[in-house]
Parts: structure tokens; C-alpha cells; sequence
């Protein structure tokens, strides 16, 4: 990922991280799968909900997408953080509604 990222213009403006990893997953979605895709294969539980977490806030936002999908905005926030626990159906809901889906294979 840290190569596509290299290649994207630098506008020299300083902005908050999120806010650039928001435009850049909502902008290239293949993006957010690549990297939901990494997370899931080499990261670690907390990195798979912070990274569940950065794609919702990216497709419409954490709020409207709990909303959306019957989960508590302040549980999934919390559920969603470095400290948190989200269920299989929150990961599952969440990515959902931001039009994405998990799938399975064999480990190479």
C-alpha cells in the first residue's frame, strides 16, 4: 500500500492523517481493499477494527453507517478503536453498508 500512497500527489498543505486516508480510500476504493486485505492477513485484532473504522469514515462515516445498520454510534466507535472488541457482526454490518463484503481463501 505504502507505494500506491507514495505516488499520489503532495499538495504541501498539512492535514490531519485521517482526513487524507479518507479522501484517498473514498477516491480509490481498490485502495480500501488492499489495505482491508493486508490488515486482515498480517495485522493484528485492534489494526483490523481501526482499519474497519477508517473505511467506514471514509464511505459515509462511522455514524451514518452505525445508524444505518442498527448499532449503536457510541459502540461502534468504541468497538472500533485500538481497545476495542467489535463482533463479526459489526466488522460485518459496517463493511456492508460501505458496499464491501469479506470473503475467505487459502492461505498461500
Amino acid at each position: 500500500i505504502s507505494e500506491r500512497l507514495m505516488k499520489k500527489k503532495r499538495t504541501g498543505t498539512v492535514r490531519p492523517h485521517r482526513q487524507v486516508m479518507g479522501e484517498l480510500l473514498r477516491a480509490d476504493p481498490d485502495l480500501a481493499i488492499e489495505m482491508l486485505n493486508d490488515t486482515l492477513r498480517d495485522g493484528k485484532p485492534e489494526e483490523i477494527a481501526v482499519a474497519v473504522r477508517r473505511v467506514a469514515d471514509a464511505f459515509g462515516g462511522l455514524p451514518h453507517i452505525a445508524r444505518r445498520v442498527g448499532v449503536n454510534v457510541t459502540q461502534a466507535y468504541r468497538s472500533l478503536s485500538r481497545h476495542g472488541n467489535p463482533s463479526f457482526r459489526t466488522v460485518h454490518a459496517v463493511l456492508r453498508e460501505a458496499g464491501l463484503e469479506i470473503s475467505v481463501r487459502l492461505r498461500a
